[in-house]
């Protein structure tokens, strides 16, 4: 499996998921310019992005470790 290249916008929660220009491109919220921009960017670079898949992929699964999630969640809760 591969991870995937990520277009997002500046607000809150979501670029915090992501490292700019690596794992993906942070907009502004509302730009159509910028996104346009940003698609044209990853089309214009597909090769560097699909070769980085796995270590997108990678990274993903380290933060975002269901099982480690919901132990934190849960001594959050019951603390």
């Amino acid at each position: 499996t591969s991870g995937l290249y990520v277009l997002t916008t500046d607000a809150a929660g979501c670029r915090q998921s992501i490292q700019e220009n690596y794992e993906g491109k942070i907009v502004a919220a509302k730009s159509i310019s910028e996104l346009k921009d940003a698609m044209i960017e990853c089309y214009n670079n597909i090769e560097n992005i699909r070769d980085n898949s796995s270590l997108i992929r990678m990274n993903a699964t380290k933060r975002f470790d269901s099982v480690k999630n919901q132990k934190k969640i849960k001594d959050f809760i019951f603390y």
